[in-house]
């Protein structure tokens, strides 16, 4: 979620998207309420509709970091969703994952009381990898490097991306799961515009 393009990261751009989402939400008088997890804290805001709520979490998506990997602890993964009401659930992440860890845990969470949506955010670059030369990758949340020559890898890299994103989009909406890939390069008001729309009619 660190990765950057033109100045931009993709935390960044979750943020603002978080931010917007959380905005409507409250101008509409629902609850709303925030999670992020490592393996190392679950930070948590629960769902409310007070009036001075939607001010704490703007701080929350400030102090989110990304640090760390997908948690084994599954007591911290089973407080986000909370079975006992109805609720519109949203998981914004790029989807990169060691297996199917992530993939797994987002079915798990969809039952015929609530509504779960993905939003998977991804930058230009790794959309595209429009990239020359001879260059060294790095994970900036676990620090692994990899050497690559850009030029032989783009046409397998772009194969294999759209691919695991065709297999992506396909399995959360064969388990009524919502999804939408959001490019951190796009207009963010267009984006969130289309995909609201889309949800107003499926409702």
């Amino acid at each position: 979620m660190m990765h950057d393009k033109d100045g931009l990261s993709k935390i960044s751009y979750v943020r603002v998207l978080v931010a917007s989402l959380g905005h409507l939400a409250h101008q509409q008088g629902d609850a709303v309420g925030l999670f992020a997890l490592n393996d190392s804290r679950l930070q948590s805001l629960h769902p409310t509709s007070h009036k001075q709520h939607y001010n704490r979490l703007l701080h929350e998506l400030i102090e989110i970091k990304t640090t760390g990997s997908w948690p084994n602890n599954q007591n911290d993964i089973a407080k986000i969703h909370q079975r006992s009401y109805k609720e519109l659930l949203f998981v914004i992440t790029d989807m990169h994952e060691d297996n199917t860890e992530l993939t797994q845990w987002i079915t798990t969470l969809k039952t015929v009381r609530n509504e779960v949506a993905v939003l998977q955010i991804m930058g230009k670059n790794e959309l595209e990898f429009d990239y020359t030369g001879t260059m060294v990758f790095e994970d900036l949340e676990t620090g692994k490097r990899v050497k690559v020559d850009a030029k032989q890898a783009k046409s397998s890299y772009t194969e294999a991306m759209n691919k695991h994103l065709e297999t992506v989009k396909n399995t959360f909406l064969s388990n009524g799961i919502g999804f939408e890939l959001f490019r951190s390069d796009a207009p963010m008001e267009e984006a969130l515009q289309l995909f609201l729309k889309k949800r107003i009619r499926l409702n």
